[in-house]
């Protein structure tokens, strides 16, 4: 089944702005429970691409049983986006003998370069967190035997925030689990329109791997 969100496309609904905290999870709930009442279907594979692999890890905490499998190609994975800080960019501006003297000479952007620092330093705290959502969905999936596959781009933004989340989260689940919930990082960005034939060719590639003999 392939179904818009609540709110796009031919859905009805409000529409609200798709979030790394309002993923939607709920629509992923109810589009398994149309399933269930009207073909019967009691077990689900699920394909998402970043907020959507977002919205059904989201659904995955309540119904992570009924999920055989999961590919979840480039989800956000921190509290907050990971961005280039006024640190970085204050540190790159240093290196070039040029841009450092206009600096020195403009106390005023020194000082506010300052205040953005400051205020980036609770931003950078939730970055370097990994997003709750993930955390649990990935947990439940773990705990109901489920197997998932997570695809990232070695040059996504979005990789380094799933970076965070690998040392935090995935590492601390046991091997047996580790074998089932399956990282792979490819080169470039996976964030293309270019990319997205492969993306979705590796995807149902899994599937079929996991349940031979379904309709793609």
């Amino acid at each position: 089944m392939r179904f818009d969100l609540a709110g796009s496309g031919e859905s009805d609904g409000p529409s609200e702005i798709d979030s790394r905290h309002n993923p939607h999870g709920a629509d992923m709930l109810a589009a398994i429970e149309y399933l269930r009442a009207s073909r019967g279907f009691a077990r689900f594979v699920v394909i998402g691409y970043c907020l959507d692999a977002l919205c059904a890890i989201e659904a995955a905490i309540t119904c992570a049983s009924a999920i055989d499998g999961l590919v979840c190609i480039a989800p956000p994975a921190t509290a907050e986006p990971i961005q280039t800080s006024p640190m970085e960019r204050l540190t790159r501006s240093a290196q070039s003998p040029a841009n450092l003297l206009a600096r020195l000479k403009n106390p005023a952007t020194m000082l506010r370069s300052g205040g953005k620092m400051i205020a980036a330093l609770g931003a950078a705290k939730a970055a370097s967190q990994v997003l709750p959502t993930l955390e649990q969905g990935v947990r439940a999936l773990a705990n109901a035997h489920s197997r998932a596959l997570f695809l990232y781009g070695e040059d996504d933004m979005l990789r380094r925030e799933f970076a965070i989340a690998e040392r935090e989260l995935f590492a601390t689940l046991s091997d047996e689990a580790r074998a089932r919930l399956q990282i792979e990082i490819w080169p470039g960005n996976v964030h293309s329109v270019e990319m997205e034939p492969a993306i979705f060719e590796r995807a149902m590639n899994w599937v079929r791997a996991l349940a031979p003999g379904i309709d793609s």
